[in-house]
């Protein structure tokens, strides 16, 4: 059997395929602390993001890497239950990773696992393990897992001074977690060097592994929104909403969407600050905050409405042609997968976009190819024409999401909203 780690022609065109879609999901990939990265033989990488919403977590990692290098990554062991998909993920680079939950008798697998892991760090490629163990929908750290750190230990003992292992956090922030057509933000924190704390392992090999643990939690917090509370999660995360809405870009901003998401994080640790620390206030601000969500759900309106962003009948009239033409060109293509989704009955909303992204890999260019045969046909396009109308299916696309997202919010903002209840939630909003 071929290594985990080669890089056969089948592998380097399908990653090249899947980055490619990967980065026309969103509306925009903002890659930040790419400084932090150092790719030469004397680093062994193992990159740590959050888990958010499974295999565009993964691909969140593999546009970090350059395009000859590869990523193995871990992933629970029940995506390798039959052959079938365990030859899939072996052809994606990864490995499994046992749990209790998958029986105290396949817990000694890991010695293997961790050993090719090894492995792989030793031929100059790369390591992807989500710390938290599984994914959750929610903006919040969880706990982390040991395996990470262990692996990293392992590894650093086995090289010695030739090779410095170092833990990379990555924090991804979604704009949305199963639409396509919003942002996404890959923020890369300064390595975690084991090297440096492998002395300290010798002699404690549980204390460090704690302190470690607890630096790359600390990390991955300051690198996403992180929304650690146990009681307020749901008003936390409304509030900071609003809050992202209402913030304005200065007019030299290079990246507001990017000071947007470090605004809603400098707002998040104030909120959670004073829940923990002035409870009294706090509770004026959750029960303001709570007022305006009811008023807002009775409006059927959504926390954009406080978006500063403005639309003009004119700019919606003059667009609608074309985003008539990419709404009607990519109807088929974007659904198929959602239909296919609900036909196979996923319950889990951290999986929705990823099924939308892989059956798009295939939904886009075949539609795009008979939608163009089909048109050729009706209209006689002709040879000119026809792949025309192909770049057209593509190009309007993008368009007309953003045009129906001003369209939506050009109506909502001409609802009446309650006033007071705004007047009352905005000192709140701004209070720091």
């Amino acid at each position: 059997m071929s290594k985990i780690y080669e890089f056969p022609l089948s592998y380097n065109l399908t990653r090249r395929y899947m980055l490619f879609g990967f980065k026309r999901f969103y509306s925009e990939v903002i890659i930040k602390g790419t400084e932090n990265l150092v790719f030469d033989e004397h680093s062994a990488l193992i990159f740590a993001p959050n888990h958010l919403n499974a295999l565009m977590d993964a691909l969140s990692v593999l546009t970090l890497v350059p395009k000859n290098k590869v990523v193995v990554f871990l992933a629970k062991a029940d995506l390798f239950d039959n052959k079938i998909s365990a030859a899939l993920m072996r052809f994606a680079k990864i490995l499994p990773a046992y749990r209790m939950e998958n029986g105290m008798e396949n817990l000694g697998k890991n010695n293997d696992i961790f050993e090719q892991s090894i492995e792989v760090l030793e031929n100059g490629q790369y390591i992807g393990i989500m710390p938290e163990g599984g994914q959750g929908e929610q903006h919040r750290i969880r706990p982390l897992v040991k395996g990470i750190f262990r692996i990293a230990f392992e590894a650093q003992k086995r090289f010695g001074e030739m090779k410095n292992v170092k833990i990379v956090p990555v924090g991804i922030d979604m704009g949305d977690l199963i639409k396509s057509g919003k942002h996404l933000i890959i923020n890369v924190g300064k390595p975690i060097d084991i090297q440096k704390h492998f002395h300290d392992y010798e002699i404690n090999p549980s204390v460090t592994t704690n302190k470690v643990k607890i630096q790359l939690r600390h990390a991955l917090s300051d690198l996403t929104l992180d929304i650690a509370s146990v009681h307020n999660y749901e008003i936390i995360k409304f509030l900071s909403d609003v809050e992202g809405y209402k913030f304005i870009a200065g007019k030299n901003d290079k990246n507001p969407v990017f000071s947007r998401f470090l605004h809603k994080q400098k707002f998040i640790k104030n909120l959670l600050k004073k829940e923990k620390e002035n409870p009294a206030e706090f509770e004026k601000i959750k029960s303001d905050g709570e007022k305006l969500r009811e008023k807002l759900n009775s409006l059927k309106l959504r926390p954009a409405v406080f978006s500063s962003e403005k639309t003009s009948v004119w700019e919606l009239i003059l667009g609608f042609p074309a985003f008539l033409f990419g709404f009607l060109t990519n109807f088929l293509p974007v659904f198929v997968p959602v239909w296919i989704r609900k036909v196979l009955r996923v319950e889990y909303d951290g999986f929705y976009s990823s099924i939308h992204y892989g059956l798009g890999l295939i939904t886009f260019p075949l539609f795009y190819i008979l939608q163009m045969i089909v048109a050729a046909k009706l209209f006689r396009l002709g040879m000119f024409l026809s792949p025309l109308f192909f770049l057209l299916e593509y190009f309007t696309r993008p368009y007309a999401l953003r045009w129906w997202k001003k369209m939506r919010k050009f109506f909502e903002k001409r609802k009446k909203l309650n006033q007071y209840s705004i007047l009352r939630i905005k000192r709140y909003l701004t209070f720091f």
